[in-house]
């Protein structure tokens, strides 16, 4: 799992927290999490995917704040496409998906 560079786990109907441990599968460049049934906060964890380019959150139960070390990771241009609910969570770095 460790080299692992794209997880596409969108509209499974997947609950529950969004696992910190994501953060540690730092080759990941796309993630799609998009249509699922998490509950709770963007761990700030997954700021640790440096080579982060896609990440898909929109539609997915998520709330609270995006962490702003995720949005630093796109003020530094490497994360190139976020998505979120922004009447779910605040997010001033996100492309809103309502």
């Amino acid at each position: 799992l460790k080299s692992l560079e794209m997880l596409r786990a969108a509209d499974n109907e997947l609950s529950g927290l969004i696992p910190t441990d994501l953060g540690k599968l730092t080759k990941l460049e796309y993630v799609y999490l998009e249509d699922n049934n998490f509950s709770g906060e963007i761990p700030p964890e997954l700021a640790e995917l440096t080579k982060l380019k896609t990440m898909h959150l929109h539609n997915s139960g998520l709330s609270g704040n995006m962490p702003p070390e995720i949005c630093n990771l796109k003020d530094q241009f490497f994360l190139i496409e976020l998505t979120a609910d922004c009447t779910e969570v605040i997010c001033d770095c996100c492309a809103c998906d309502n």
